[in-house]
């Protein structure tokens, strides 16, 4: 098959840009390597920006609507027999210190409800500000249901290698793996972590590894139904009484080994956020995969200088890559089909190897 756009990653991101292109008429080539798994496995999967007012607005236009995106890929996953990805509702509830002015001026302008609660829950005394529109999604599932989509459908393939070289010219890009080489009109680098691999090298990567570990916990089923964020971690509850812990920040490290120290962190966050009835849980698993963390605060989405339209970028979600996951691919098969964005892609774009300022 003769194919329109190479993207390279299998993750969430890589996924659904996929199928955004092939809604658009384009052949896909999807590459993913089995031996650096997508952050999107190992995430939470909560459907909003932590603390999202710390955030410059460019940020909305990827994270409003997002419950409501999910429903949509929730569907089309179902219409072909795909594990559900257990989209809930639920709401989150955030301990912060952000002043009432700044949280009302920016629930108004983002469209969010967030209003202060004054009733000690749990273990915590101190107000907490309620988000009730929140949503959460099951990372593994929803990743597995997008696979299953993308080989039912027409016009993608989906090949696990890793990606050992990758170059383009006037003809085109190419990539080789261990057992083929494949060539496409384009390409499209939505490699989580492992993006800068294939983009210009000047010194100030796009994208660099943030690992981040996490806990799971039997609780007692229908002990905790809401998201709890606090400045030292949170809480996402999950289906059949599992609750999920998280999570550390450990810029710079590639490796998905847990430790004994992340353990005793994420141990000290969850005796303080578990209510009262669930003490006594089970620790069932630890595990840590690795984000794509950027420079700045948006991610990095749009055609890379350097490849004259030949290389597009899907990258550097940082830890807001589900929430951001189908605005993103929308954006990103908008732009490179020509299509009129849905909204400004400048605050994405990303830059010049020579550019000498930071975004």
């Amino acid at each position: 098959m003769q194919f329109d756009t190479l993207v390279i990653g299998a993750g969430v991101a890589g996924l659904m840009s996929a199928l955004e292109l092939r809604d658009r008429g384009q052949r896909v080539l999807v590459i993913g390597s089995p031996h650096a798994p997508p952050a999107s496995w190992a995430g939470g999967g909560i459907l909003s920006p932590l603390f999202p007012w710390r955030y410059p607005d460019a940020l909305l236009p990827l994270t409003s609507g997002a419950f409501s995106a999910y429903e949509h890929w929730a569907h089309r996953i179902a219409e072909v027999g795909g594990i559900s990805p257990e989209l809930a509702a639920g709401g989150m509830r955030v301990w912060d210190d952000v002043g009432a002015d700044e949280l009302a001026v920016w629930s108004q302008r983002s469209g969010m409800v967030a209003q202060w609660d004054m009733t000690p829950y749990g273990g915590m005394a101190s107000p907490s500000i309620w988000m009730p529109d929140v949503g959460r999604i099951r990372n593994p599932r929803l990743l597995k249901g997008l696979r299953h989509l993308v080989k039912a459908t027409l016009d993608i393939v989906l090949v696990d290698a890793h990606v050992q070289s990758f170059h383009s010219d006037e003809r085109g890009v190419f990539a080789r793996t261990e057992h083929e080489d494949f060539r496409a009109d384009r390409a499209l680098i939505a490699a989580g972590a492992w993006s800068d691999r294939f983009l210009p090298d000047d010194g100030k990567p796009y994208v660099f590894p943030v690992k981040g570990q996490m806990l799971m916990y039997r609780v007692p089923e229908g002990g905790l139904t809401s998201v709890l964020l606090t400045p030292n971690g949170y809480l996402i509850p999950r289906s059949s009484g599992l609750v999920l812990v998280g999570s550390t920040v450990e810029p710079g490290l590639s490796d998905s080994l847990p430790t004994h120290e992340a353990m005793d962190r994420l141990k000290t966050v969850a005796s303080q956020l578990l209510p009262p009835s669930t003490r006594g849980a089970e620790l069932v698993a630890q595990w840590a995969g690795v984000r794509p963390g950027s420079r700045r605060p948006v991610p990095w989405i749009g055609s890379v200088p350097e490849y004259g339209g030949r290389v597009w970028l899907n990258s550097g979600h940082f830890r807001n890559g589900l929430v951001c996951a189908p605005a993103s691919a929308r954006l990103v098969a908008q732009l490179m089909t020509g299509v009129a964005p849905f909204c400004n892609p400048e605050p994405y774009a990303p830059l010049l190897s020579s550019s000498s300022s930071s975004p």
